[in-house]
């Protein structure tokens, strides 16, 4: 994947007050310039994704939002588990299909590797076994890409909050048990 080390920047901070079911809570907005980072709010982010270009829109969408650092990508289990020890990043964007090991096992190994990560999947597959387990197994959402235009950054916002996200794809599908029918919830 493309090195997209120019994403980042040192910035000067605002805060915004939002309201949401989350509560009222503060945002730090970073402004980037010069190439250094310098905010200690950020979140770290570790883009996963075996299929390059939507890595890439996905580097680009979070470029506007600049309470986000790519700290790196990977496009593989054994390069995520890596770039996880080295990064130590704060949340992790990982698909669920990747090339030399299934997303969830990936998942399970992250949790041994750096058990304070949080992961979101970012995948196209919504069956309901799958999203529940991931789930079930510590991920603190799961997100389609069919709805990452919409609701990548309040899914991103969620996790980091601790609150459990599931993608508004997968409350509308009709195997989707009434449980299931949620957007935010206690991710404990």
């Amino acid at each position: 994947m493309a090195d997209l080390s120019e994403l980042t920047g040192a910035c000067d901070k605002s805060f915004t007050e939002h309201s949401s079911s989350l509560g009222r809570f503060k945002v730090c907005n970073l402004r980037f310039y010069d190439g250094l980072v310098t905010m200690n709010n950020t979140i770290r982010l570790l883009v996963v994704d075996d299929f390059d270009s939507f890595g890439h829109w996905v580097c680009l969408r979070l470029k506007t939002h600049t309470r986000f650092l790519i700290a790196g990508e990977a496009a593989n289990a054994q390069e995520t588990i890596q770039k996880a020890r080295e990064l130590t990043p704060d949340l992790i964007l990982l698909d669920l299909s990747l090339p030399d090991k299934n997303g969830l096992d990936v998942q399970q190994e992250l949790r041994r590797v750096v058990p304070s990560t949080k992961v979101l999947f970012l995948s196209g597959w919504g069956d309901e076994n799958i999203v529940r387990r991931a789930l079930d197994n510590g991920a603190g959402g799961y997100l389609l890409k069919a709805d990452a235009h919409q609701e990548l950054v309040l899914a991103m916002e969620s996790v980091v909050h601790g609150q459990r996200f599931v993608s508004s794809g997968l409350k509308t599908t009709r195997n989707t048990a009434p449980h299931f029918r949620y957007q935010l919830a206690d991710a404990t």
